[in-house]
């Protein structure tokens, strides 16, 4: 901020405008080992091209640390340098608890990804 001589707004307004928009949501799911392992499991199953969250297609999958779905978000191609839009399941080890996270380009998206995901795992229910 010294060097600059701006704002910490200001600062992250130029990122970004560098960088493109990133907005960043979470969801505690407190809700029954057999709910969150049947929906843990069901998610493994999705593969690319083959699933949608909120009606933006699966483009790939990591399963580094829960199941990370990179989505097509539609809203992303019209801005520029868009966030990566992409939805994360990540079931606690240790408690009855999904944690389910979310990042991309507007608020908007987040919270639509983060309630389809929501419905998803209670769909098990």
């Amino acid at each position: 901020m010294a060097d600059e001589k701006k704002t910490l707004g200001q600062l992250v307004a130029d990122l970004q405008h560098e960088f493109g928009e990133h907005h960043y949501g979470r969801i505690d799911l407190h809700i029954p080992d057999a709910i969150k392992n049947a929906a843990i499991a069901r998610a493994r199953t999705i593969q690319p091209g083959a699933a949608d969250f909120a009606g933006m297609p699966v483009l790939r999958v990591e399963t580094l640390d829960g199941i990370k779905f990179f989505l097509d978000n539609p809203e992303a191609r019209s801005k520029s340098n868009a966030a990566e839009t992409w939805l994360l399941l990540r079931a606690s080890g240790t408690e009855p608890l999904m944690r389910i996270y979310s990042e991309s380009v507007s608020k908007e998206s987040v919270n639509t990804l983060l309630e389809s995901a929501r419905a998803f795992a209670l769909a098990s229910a």
